[in-house]
Protein backbone atom coordinates (compact mmCIF):
# COMPACT_ATOMS: atom_id res chain seq x y z
CA UNK A 1 0.00 0.00 0.00
CA UNK A 2 2.91 2.56 0.67
CA UNK A 3 4.83 1.30 -2.59
CA UNK A 4 1.17 2.17 -4.11
CA UNK A 5 0.47 5.65 -2.34
CA UNK A 6 4.09 6.62 -3.70
CA UNK A 7 3.43 5.37 -7.21
CA UNK A 8 -0.04 7.40 -7.17
CA UNK A 9 1.64 10.59 -5.64
CA UNK A 10 -0.69 10.75 -2.77
CA UNK A 11 0.05 9.99 1.26
CA UNK A 12 -0.07 6.39 2.75
CA UNK A 13 -3.09 7.22 4.88
CA UNK A 14 -4.81 8.75 2.39
CA UNK A 15 -4.63 5.62 0.34
CA UNK A 16 -5.69 3.48 2.96
CA UNK A 17 -8.94 5.41 3.74
CA UNK A 18 -9.24 5.26 -0.23
CA UNK A 19 -9.11 1.22 0.17
CA UNK A 20 -11.39 0.99 3.18
CA UNK A 21 -14.17 3.04 1.64
CA UNK A 22 -13.95 0.59 -1.99
CA UNK A 23 -13.52 -2.68 0.37
CA UNK A 24 -17.38 -1.08 1.79
CA UNK A 25 -18.40 -0.37 -1.04
CA UNK A 26 -17.47 -3.89 -2.92
CA UNK A 27 -18.16 -5.93 0.24
CA UNK A 28 -15.11 -7.46 -0.31
CA UNK A 29 -11.65 -7.42 1.55
CA UNK A 30 -9.98 -6.89 -2.28
CA UNK A 31 -6.41 -7.06 -0.62
CA UNK A 32 -5.44 -10.40 2.07
CA UNK A 33 -2.31 -10.44 4.11
CA UNK A 34 -0.50 -13.96 3.74
CA UNK A 35 2.78 -15.38 4.91
CA UNK A 36 4.09 -14.40 1.32
CA UNK A 37 2.49 -10.29 1.76
CA UNK A 38 -0.46 -8.86 0.15
CA UNK A 39 -2.21 -10.76 -2.50
CA UNK A 40 -5.59 -9.86 -4.74
CA UNK A 41 -8.96 -11.45 -3.64
CA UNK A 42 -11.11 -13.15 -6.59
CA UNK A 43 -13.06 -10.34 -6.98
CA UNK A 44 -10.01 -7.61 -7.27
CA UNK A 45 -8.97 -10.22 -10.47
CA UNK A 46 -12.39 -9.76 -11.95
CA UNK A 47 -11.90 -6.19 -11.49
CA UNK A 48 -8.59 -5.93 -12.66
CA UNK A 49 -9.27 -6.16 -16.70
CA UNK A 50 -12.22 -3.83 -16.71
CA UNK A 51 -10.75 -0.99 -14.61
CA UNK A 52 -7.43 -1.61 -16.50
CA UNK A 53 -9.63 -0.66 -19.94
CA UNK A 54 -11.66 2.03 -18.31
CA UNK A 55 -8.60 3.97 -17.23
CA UNK A 56 -6.76 3.33 -20.29
CA UNK A 57 -9.77 4.86 -22.59
CA UNK A 58 -9.87 7.42 -19.93
CA UNK A 59 -6.76 8.43 -20.75
CA UNK A 60 -7.09 8.41 -24.21
CA UNK A 61 -9.45 10.56 -24.49
CA UNK A 62 -7.97 13.55 -22.19
CA UNK A 63 -4.86 13.03 -24.66
CA UNK A 64 -4.38 15.52 -27.65
CA UNK A 65 -6.36 14.17 -30.82
CA UNK A 66 -4.90 11.93 -33.15
CA UNK A 67 -4.24 13.94 -36.49
CA UNK A 68 -7.64 13.15 -38.75
CA UNK A 69 -6.91 10.49 -41.83
CA UNK A 70 -9.67 10.70 -43.82
CA UNK A 71 -8.42 7.77 -45.73
CA UNK A 72 -9.19 5.43 -42.78
CA UNK A 73 -12.01 7.09 -40.69
CA UNK A 74 -15.49 5.63 -40.97
CA UNK A 75 -17.36 9.29 -39.48
CA UNK A 76 -21.06 9.87 -40.40
CA UNK A 77 -22.13 13.29 -41.45
CA UNK A 78 -25.26 14.34 -42.60
CA UNK A 79 -25.82 17.42 -44.28
CA UNK A 80 -29.48 19.48 -44.90
CA UNK A 81 -29.75 20.77 -48.56
CA UNK A 82 -32.13 21.20 -51.59
CA UNK A 83 -31.74 19.22 -54.90
CA UNK A 84 -30.67 22.12 -56.43
CA UNK A 85 -27.14 22.14 -54.77
CA UNK A 86 -27.12 18.06 -54.61
CA UNK A 87 -26.00 18.31 -58.50
CA UNK A 88 -23.12 19.60 -58.86
CA UNK A 89 -21.56 20.08 -55.81
CA UNK A 90 -23.07 16.97 -53.47
CA UNK A 91 -22.22 15.04 -56.63
CA UNK A 92 -18.54 16.39 -56.96
CA UNK A 93 -18.20 15.18 -52.93
CA UNK A 94 -18.87 11.91 -53.19
CA UNK A 95 -16.73 11.66 -55.97
CA UNK A 96 -13.93 13.33 -53.84
CA UNK A 97 -14.86 11.13 -50.73
CA UNK A 98 -14.46 7.99 -52.82
CA UNK A 99 -10.90 8.87 -54.16
CA UNK A 100 -9.78 10.64 -50.78
CA UNK A 101 -12.08 9.21 -47.69
CA UNK A 102 -14.06 6.13 -49.16
CA UNK A 103 -15.56 5.28 -45.58
CA UNK A 104 -17.03 8.21 -44.65
CA UNK A 105 -20.56 8.20 -45.39
CA UNK A 106 -23.29 11.12 -45.79
CA UNK A 107 -26.76 11.28 -44.97
CA UNK A 108 -28.88 13.83 -47.16
CA UNK A 109 -31.73 15.41 -45.68
CA UNK A 110 -34.39 18.07 -46.80
CA UNK A 111 -33.33 21.38 -45.26
CA UNK A 112 -37.12 21.35 -43.12
CA UNK A 113 -35.51 18.68 -41.42
CA UNK A 114 -33.17 20.78 -40.63
CA UNK A 115 -34.25 22.23 -37.38
CA UNK A 116 -31.99 24.72 -35.42
CA UNK A 117 -31.57 22.58 -32.25
CA UNK A 118 -30.46 19.59 -34.22
CA UNK A 119 -28.16 21.35 -36.17
CA UNK A 120 -26.76 23.29 -32.98
CA UNK A 121 -26.24 19.87 -31.03
CA UNK A 122 -24.44 18.58 -34.33
CA UNK A 123 -27.03 15.78 -34.76
CA UNK A 124 -27.10 17.46 -38.24
CA UNK A 125 -23.39 18.80 -39.70
CA UNK A 126 -24.20 20.82 -42.16
CA UNK A 127 -27.19 23.26 -44.00
CA UNK A 128 -26.42 24.25 -47.29
CA UNK A 129 -28.98 27.23 -48.14
CA UNK A 130 -30.22 30.61 -48.45
CA UNK A 131 -30.29 32.87 -45.22
CA UNK A 132 -33.71 33.72 -44.36
CA UNK A 133 -32.79 36.15 -41.36
CA UNK A 134 -33.39 33.29 -38.51
CA UNK A 135 -29.98 32.00 -38.03
CA UNK A 136 -28.54 32.40 -34.88
CA UNK A 137 -24.93 34.02 -34.11
CA UNK A 138 -24.73 30.47 -31.97
CA UNK A 139 -23.92 29.21 -35.73
CA UNK A 140 -20.84 29.19 -38.34
CA UNK A 141 -21.47 29.98 -41.58
CA UNK A 142 -20.01 30.83 -44.54
CA UNK A 143 -21.21 31.68 -48.23
CA UNK A 144 -19.88 29.06 -50.90
CA UNK A 145 -21.90 30.52 -54.09
CA UNK A 146 -23.83 33.79 -55.35
CA UNK A 147 -25.69 32.99 -58.39
CA UNK A 148 -28.34 33.89 -61.21
CA UNK A 149 -31.94 32.22 -61.74
CA UNK A 150 -32.28 30.84 -65.30
CA UNK A 151 -35.33 29.77 -67.40
CA UNK A 152 -34.93 25.66 -68.95
CA UNK A 153 -37.35 24.16 -71.38
CA UNK A 154 -37.09 21.67 -73.67
CA UNK A 155 -34.79 22.06 -77.16
CA UNK A 156 -37.79 22.05 -79.47
CA UNK A 157 -39.90 24.60 -77.54
CA UNK A 158 -42.68 26.19 -79.45
CA UNK A 159 -41.26 29.51 -78.22
CA UNK A 160 -38.27 29.22 -80.40
CA UNK A 161 -40.96 29.64 -83.68
CA UNK A 162 -43.52 32.20 -82.28
CA UNK A 163 -40.92 34.78 -80.53
CA UNK A 164 -38.00 36.68 -81.80
CA UNK A 165 -36.53 36.64 -78.20
CA UNK A 166 -37.53 35.37 -74.97
CA UNK A 167 -39.23 38.99 -73.72
CA UNK A 168 -41.59 38.59 -71.20
CA UNK A 169 -44.56 38.48 -73.48
CA UNK A 170 -43.12 34.91 -74.06
CA UNK A 171 -42.56 34.41 -70.75
CA UNK A 172 -46.27 34.32 -70.02
CA UNK A 173 -47.11 32.88 -72.85
CA UNK A 174 -46.70 29.26 -71.79
CA UNK A 175 -47.35 27.21 -68.09
CA UNK A 176 -44.64 26.97 -65.88
CA UNK A 177 -43.19 25.09 -63.03
CA UNK A 178 -42.96 26.70 -60.06
CA UNK A 179 -40.70 25.44 -57.20
CA UNK A 180 -41.03 26.90 -53.62
CA UNK A 181 -39.20 25.22 -50.36
CA UNK A 182 -42.85 24.05 -49.11
CA UNK A 183 -44.70 23.23 -52.15
CA UNK A 184 -47.09 26.29 -51.89
CA UNK A 185 -46.98 30.18 -52.09
CA UNK A 186 -44.99 32.52 -54.69
CA UNK A 187 -41.96 32.59 -55.65
CA UNK A 188 -39.97 35.82 -56.30
CA UNK A 189 -41.46 35.42 -59.82
CA UNK A 190 -44.52 35.33 -59.08
CA UNK A 191 -43.63 39.05 -56.59
CA UNK A 192 -42.19 41.02 -59.40
CA UNK A 193 -44.76 40.28 -61.63
CA UNK A 194 -47.32 40.84 -59.04
CA UNK A 195 -45.46 44.29 -59.06
CA UNK A 196 -46.48 44.63 -62.77
CA UNK A 197 -50.13 43.57 -62.39
CA UNK A 198 -49.07 40.42 -64.14
CA UNK A 199 -49.38 36.49 -63.35
CA UNK A 200 -47.90 33.61 -64.81
CA UNK A 201 -49.99 30.34 -65.71
CA UNK A 202 -48.36 27.83 -63.23
CA UNK A 203 -49.15 24.62 -63.99
CA UNK A 204 -47.66 22.61 -61.75
CA UNK A 205 -46.68 23.38 -57.84
CA UNK A 206 -42.87 21.24 -56.88
CA UNK A 207 -41.53 21.27 -53.41
CA UNK A 208 -37.97 21.77 -53.35
CA UNK A 209 -37.19 19.77 -56.80
CA UNK A 210 -35.00 20.90 -59.32
CA UNK A 211 -34.60 17.65 -61.44
CA UNK A 212 -37.87 16.11 -61.59
CA UNK A 213 -39.30 19.77 -63.39
CA UNK A 214 -36.54 19.86 -65.94
CA UNK A 215 -37.40 16.16 -66.58
CA UNK A 216 -41.14 17.40 -66.88
CA UNK A 217 -40.16 20.32 -69.02
CA UNK A 218 -37.99 17.79 -71.51
CA UNK A 219 -41.65 16.26 -72.23
CA UNK A 220 -44.05 19.19 -72.38
CA UNK A 221 -44.06 23.05 -73.26
CA UNK A 222 -43.38 23.68 -69.12
CA UNK A 223 -40.74 26.19 -68.34
CA UNK A 224 -38.94 25.76 -64.79
CA UNK A 225 -36.94 28.48 -63.37
CA UNK A 226 -33.50 27.12 -61.62
CA UNK A 227 -30.71 28.06 -60.62
CA UNK A 228 -28.04 28.70 -63.34
CA UNK A 229 -25.41 26.37 -62.09
CA UNK A 230 -27.83 23.74 -61.89
CA UNK A 231 -28.71 24.24 -65.58
CA UNK A 232 -25.49 24.25 -66.53
CA UNK A 233 -24.49 20.95 -65.19
CA UNK A 234 -27.70 19.09 -66.25
CA UNK A 235 -27.25 20.43 -69.92
CA UNK A 236 -24.25 18.44 -70.32
CA UNK A 237 -26.28 15.95 -70.24
CA UNK A 238 -30.10 16.81 -71.43
CA UNK A 239 -31.45 18.54 -74.48
CA UNK A 240 -32.59 21.81 -72.88
CA UNK A 241 -32.24 25.72 -73.64
CA UNK A 242 -31.18 27.97 -70.56
CA UNK A 243 -32.93 31.18 -71.06
CA UNK A 244 -32.38 34.45 -69.29
CA UNK A 245 -35.51 35.67 -67.06
CA UNK A 246 -37.01 38.43 -68.73
CA UNK A 247 -36.92 39.53 -64.99
CA UNK A 248 -35.30 41.51 -62.40
CA UNK A 249 -34.68 38.51 -60.00
CA UNK A 250 -32.33 39.19 -57.34
CA UNK A 251 -29.08 36.76 -57.05
CA UNK A 252 -29.16 33.39 -55.56
CA UNK A 253 -26.82 33.37 -52.49
CA UNK A 254 -26.17 29.88 -50.63
CA UNK A 255 -24.36 29.44 -47.69
CA UNK A 256 -22.67 26.37 -45.38
CA UNK A 257 -24.18 26.23 -42.00
CA UNK A 258 -22.37 24.71 -38.99
CA UNK A 259 -23.09 24.38 -35.47
CA UNK A 260 -20.86 25.14 -32.47
CA UNK A 261 -20.47 21.40 -31.04
CA UNK A 262 -18.81 20.38 -34.18
CA UNK A 263 -16.92 23.06 -34.99
CA UNK A 264 -13.54 21.80 -33.45
CA UNK A 265 -13.97 18.64 -34.98
CA UNK A 266 -11.05 17.20 -36.91
CA UNK A 267 -13.14 15.53 -39.71
CA UNK A 268 -15.43 18.22 -39.04
CA UNK A 269 -12.86 20.28 -40.16
CA UNK A 270 -11.67 18.43 -42.62
CA UNK A 271 -15.22 18.01 -44.82
CA UNK A 272 -15.96 21.52 -44.38
CA UNK A 273 -12.94 22.47 -45.86
CA UNK A 274 -13.07 19.90 -48.83
CA UNK A 275 -16.90 21.30 -49.81
CA UNK A 276 -15.53 25.34 -50.01
CA UNK A 277 -12.69 23.91 -52.31
CA UNK A 278 -15.07 21.80 -54.50
CA UNK A 279 -17.58 24.69 -54.12
CA UNK A 280 -15.12 26.76 -56.45
CA UNK A 281 -15.02 24.33 -58.59
CA UNK A 282 -18.64 23.57 -58.59
CA UNK A 283 -19.87 27.00 -58.92
CA UNK A 284 -17.21 28.10 -61.76
CA UNK A 285 -18.38 30.43 -64.29
CA UNK A 286 -17.82 28.49 -67.37
CA UNK A 287 -19.57 25.17 -67.39
CA UNK A 288 -19.19 25.27 -71.73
Amino acid sequence: VSRAAKQLEISQPALSHALARLRKQLDDPLLIRTSHGMIPTEKALELHEPVHEAIQKLRDSLMPSKPFDPSHSKQHFTIACIDAVEYPLIALLVKRLQEKAPYITLNLIAPAEAHSDLLEQGMVDFLIGGVDGKTSDAFYQRPIFTGNMVCVCRKNHPLFDDYEDFSLEAYLAYPHVRVTNTGVGASPSDVLLQEQNKKRQVQVQSKQSIVMPIYMALESDLLVTVPEVTAKSIKKYLPIEILPIPLDLPSVTLNLIWGPIMHSNRGHQWLRQLIFDISAEAFEDDYD
